[in-house]
């Protein structure tokens, strides 16, 4: 049990530093927290496989006008060098971090893999628990 509250917490970490990504919006600087091989799945939208196509639909995401989110891990499995995680998500939208409102709220489902000691999202889908408007 100890293990796994630990994986949640190393796990949880992880997201935040996903979030301060996202934050910078900086898609080199996101494009860090992924494997090389990544699945991103997003919401309404055709797989995208591997960094190429995940840089390119982050570069809409924040021409869209994203510019935060906040993640929280609900529960985490796993053992050795792969985790598999259950969240909630809220991303945020605004000319500025001051002037940011949600823009978004769902839940997510994301394989982790450990990479030179640190966890990298590998599959990652996520998809919206609302409609937009």
């Amino acid at each position: 049990m100890r293990d796994q509250a630990e994986l949640q917490l190393a796990i949880q970490a992880a997201e935040d530093k996903l979030a301060q990504a996202l934050s910078s919006r900086d898609v080199a600087t996101l494009l860090k927290r992924y494997t090389d091989e990544i699945h991103l799945m997003p919401h309404g939208v055709p797989t995208l496989v591997g960094k190429v196509a995940v840089g390119a639909y982050f570069e809409e995401v924040f021409r869209m006008g994203v510019c935060g989110a906040q993640f929280e891990t609900l529960t985490v499995e796993g053992e050795g060098d792969e985790a598999r995680e259950v969240g909630r998500y809220t991303l945020y939208a605004g000319a500025s971090q001051a002037a940011r409102v949600v823009a978004q709220q769902g839940r997510y489902l994301v394989i982790w893999r450990k990479v030179a000691g640190e966890w990298l999202l590998h599959w990652d889908m996520f998809n919206a628990e609302q409609a937009e408007a």
